[in-house]
């Protein structure tokens, strides 16, 4: 899904779950999305799909409500829990793995 230009107006922040509506929260309240084997939060996932778009720090943060350097803490320490070498390394572990689509 291409993310194109923004609308007019301007992006409106709006709480993850309606920008990604694919990643509703898990029911069980576990903070973890029913992938079988999958080692990461919800959370960390929401920011892994967005980066398998190629959006910068800022713009993740932009869509999520967050600091860009909380960004970059989320995808690092991403990065350590997959063994990713880089961040299309770690896009390319999730898609691999079925952890983000």
């Amino acid at each position: 899904m291409p993310l194109g230009p923004p609308p007019p107006g301007g992006y409106t922040r709006k709480p993850i779950v309606s920008v990604v509506p694919a990643m509703m929260p898990n029911p069980k309240g576990t903070g973890r999305l029913p992938v079988e084997g999958c080692p990461l939060t919800e959370r960390q996932l929401q920011v892994v799909w967005l980066a398998s778009y190629g959006l910068t720090n800022a713009e993740i943060g932009d869509r999520m409500a967050l600091a860009p350097t909380t960004v970059k803490s989320h995808l690092t320490h991403i990065g350590k829990i997959l063994g990713a070498r880089n961040r299309a390394h770690m896009v390319a572990i999730c898609l691999r793995d079925g952890f983000v689509q």
